[in-house]
């Protein structure tokens, strides 16, 4: 039992055919059962070398001395790698005689593309709002051209894809950019670059992986690669409000002023409590939780407020105690500078202009000039003139 051809690289997922030879050595006249010890997978078979499509499992009857010349027919799987040694017997069995047999070693070798994915980005700790580009880098380090090829980008949801169209890509799914049709030569590498924006409300620390899968459809295989490592970078911010209109006080009066305060960064964090006040006072500050704009029992007074989350709001309060002797038409001001705990350069500022008024008043009196005899009525003119800016009751 002889193998006529020397070991060498096939295609994968190609019919081939091992020439082989069986002699008969005997004396007499017999015919060999034919088996092969590859896997399933192979497909593997044996046919007369006249008749290669038709498939045997025995030789013809030979004579001695006679020969059969044949083939062994298989396929080496899709998903053999490049370079990779395969080795299986096949064997003779005598029809006459079981223990005379012989076996051979097939040895073969796959010839396959090999494609491999190099994924990179220019910012390992975008800010949100950042782009970013990334360069995707496709090789075939395979000793066979690739045919057919879908480069398939999925990236995560903080992710925005910009200029995808100008590299070839399309967009299949809400995270995920396909391009189709690729073709690459053994040893050739193939770049894209993409462009993609962080956005606005990604949070701090979230881990940004790309993936680039490399699916070849005609060998139905596919391989997965993942880019660098990249995170979301801290970022502090801070956003105070309040109602912008100019507010009329009475003197003596308690005055509220509402501020709402919104964390606009992407970490959880405190924010620090400065008040300033100009035309007063007595003031307290506290966090109006049912946002009513009144003090409550189970409101506390605050120097500082928070934790908050990314986006979160908060209600604060400012109390200002009017003095009584405020003059008319004076002013006044009240606003807060919110800090942040991680970065004190990050604040904002919010505040509310008052103007007292009240009512001034100015009497005068005037008499009958002269004498007045006993017994005579006496009548005076009393004139109230209200000179302010308020009611006077």
């Amino acid at each position: 039992f002889n193998l006529t051809a020397k070991p060498q690289a096939y295609n994968v997922s190609q019919r081939i055919s091992i020439p082989f030879e069986i002699t008969n050595r005997g004396n007499g006249s017999d015919s060999f059962h034919l088996e092969s010890g590859f896997p399933a997978e192979f497909a593997a078979g044996f046919a007369a070398a006249a008749q290669p499509d038709q498939a045997v499992d025995q030789t013809t009857v030979l004579a001695p001395g006679e020969s059969f010349k044949g083939v062994v027919n298989l396929v080496i799987p899709s998903a053999s790698i490049d370079g990779l040694r395969i080795n299986y017997p096949v064997k003779a069995v005598s029809r006459l005689l079981s223990e005379a047999t012989q076996s051979r070693e097939v040895k073969l070798t796959a010839a396959a593309p090999l494609l491999r994915a190099i994924v990179k980005t220019d910012k390992v700790q975008p800010a949100p709002g950042e782009k970013a580009v990334y360069r995707v880098t496709v090789l075939n380090v395979g000793c066979t051209a690739a045919q057919g090829v879908t480069l398939r980008m999925n990236f995560p949801p903080q992710l925005e894809a910009l200029d995808y169209a100008s590299a070839g890509f399309r967009q299949e799914m809400k995270a995920s950019l396909v391009l189709d049709g690729l073709q690459i030569k053994s040893g050739e590498s193939r770049e894209f670059n993409i462009l993609f924006q962080l956005k606005e409300d990604s949070l701090a620390g979230q881990e940004l992986l790309t993936r680039a899968e490399l699916v070849n459809n005609p060998l139905k295989t596919a391989a997965v690669f993942v880019s660098n490592a990249a995170y979301v970078r801290q970022q502090h911010g801070v956003l105070a409000r309040t109602a912008p209109e100019r507010q009329v006080v009475i003197p003596g009066q308690a005055l509220f002023i509402p501020f709402i305060v919104t964390n606009t960064g992407n970490v959880r964090e405190k924010f620090r409590i400065a008040p300033t006040v100009k035309g007063a006072q007595d003031v307290i500050i506290f966090q109006d939780l049912n946002r009513d704009g009144v003090r409550q029992a189970n409101e506390p007074l605050v120097t500082e407020v928070g934790p908050l989350a990314p986006k979160e709001e908060a209600s604060i309060v400012m109390e200002i105690k009017t003095p009584r002797s405020a003059a008319d038409g004076s002013l006044g001001s009240g606003g807060i500078v919110f800090s942040s705990e991680g970065d004190a350069s990050r604040s904002s500022s919010a505040a509310v202009q008052f103007v007292y008024s009240r009512p001034v008043l100015e009497l005068t009196m005037a008499g009958r000039d002269g004498r007045i005899k006993p017994g005579e009525v006496a009548s005076f003119d009393l004139t109230i003139t209200n000179r302010g800016s308020n009611l006077a009751r």
